[in-house]
């Protein structure tokens, strides 16, 4: 029989004194949430008991009783996140619950404490970079003391929605490159760009679904160095997902060569145009900076952009761009790496 106290309430954190005692009687009484004058008694005994699991976000109050549960196996999972008082006002600091996670993985074993990140929310406050941040120091201060971290984000549950009114779901905007798992969905939307428009080309336009195989191989060795025509440098194709559904495409071309560095430069891009308009050329393009930062060999990103076409321009700009220089129909723009 497995004992998990962490459905109803956090015990560590608020009735540890409550559960000892219940753990030195021998038995606890649970009442049916549902029928309030069903009670069922559960023996808390090792003979009877396989594990007891924790699931609290402080368990300070609990600690000075672990000598004493040792007789039991247990199963331990700390919520440590970045949230301050804004958010939990009864949690102590994150600091002092690492500490306490510490404490607590050294005195059961480092296989009997996970630690949960959880729930995610980003706000102007706790915003995705925060929380990228903040998770890298955890992991640098939980290193050792655990083998498990479970993240989850924000589910709008009906009590969700009561306290946290202002809660929304979000999609996950995510950029990969080319690959065979994902070959239907790259197929139809390859096939459905236009041969030419602002200046991006395909290769691939209203191309078959038998086509794409040999051409999908074609595009993966290219992003090696492989089969490559005379003259052209190694490509990686990237989509830009929001969730399951390709909003995008975006073309990243490892080096320059001269007529790059006079021309295209490194990055171009399409968004599809149901999906103009809402951010995604932004958004895309800071999360391939992202992903191709350290890979591009220049100091400075180049892409180029027509002038009839300001809603790239300003994702170029948004993202730390400058005009370089320009002439009569292109604007040519560097983003410092």
């Amino acid at each position: 029989m497995i004992i998990n106290t962490g459905m109803r309430t956090d015990i560590p954190a608020f009735y540890s004194e409550w559960f000892m005692n219940r753990i030195r009687e021998g038995y606890v009484l649970v009442r049916n949430p549902y029928r309030q004058d069903w009670i069922t008694r559960y023996e808390l005994d090792p003979e009877v008991v396989d594990c007891i699991a924790f699931c609290t976000k402080n368990p300070a109050p609990m600690l000075k009783y672990i000598d004493e549960l040792k007789r039991f196996h247990q199963y331990w999972f700390v919520t440590i996140t970045p949230y301050g008082k804004d958010v939990e006002l009864n949690v102590p600091p994150k600091e002092q619950v690492m500490q306490n996670f510490i404490t607590l993985s050294k005195a059961i074993g480092v296989n009997c404490v996970g630690w949960r990140y959880d729930p995610i929310f980003i706000d102007s406050t706790y915003t995705l970079e925060r929380h990228l941040s903040d998770f890298e120091t955890m992991c640098r201060t939980l290193s050792g003391y655990t083998e498990v971290c479970v993240i989850s984000f924000i589910d709008i549950y009906e009590k969700v929605t009561r306290n946290f009114p202002q809660a929304r779901t979000v999609n996950m905007l995510i950029i990969k490159p080319a690959n065979y798992e994902d070959i239907e969905k790259e197929w139809l939307f390859q096939r459905s760009i236009p041969v030419e428009e602002n200046g991006f080309l395909n290769d691939y336009p209203d191309i078959s679904r038998d086509d794409f195989d040999s051409a999908l191989e074609t595009i993966i060795a290219q992003s090696k160095g492989e089969k490559l025509p005379e003259g052209y440098v190694p490509q990686t194709v990237y989509y830009l997902w929001d969730d399951d559904t390709i909003v995008g495409t975006f073309h990243f071309r490892h080096y320059l060569c001269q007529s790059l560095i006079e021309g295209a430069g490194h990055i171009g891009y399409y968004i599809a145009p149901e999906y103009r308009g809402k951010r995604y050329a932004s958004q895309g393009l800071k999360l391939l900076i992202d992903e191709i930062r350290d890979d591009v060999q220049d100091d400075e990103i180049y892409l180029r952009v027509n002038r009839d076409n300001p809603a790239s321009l300003r994702a170029m700009l948004n993202n730390g761009g400058y005009i370089h220089h320009q002439d009569d129909t292109k604007y040519y723009v560097r983003i410092k790496k």
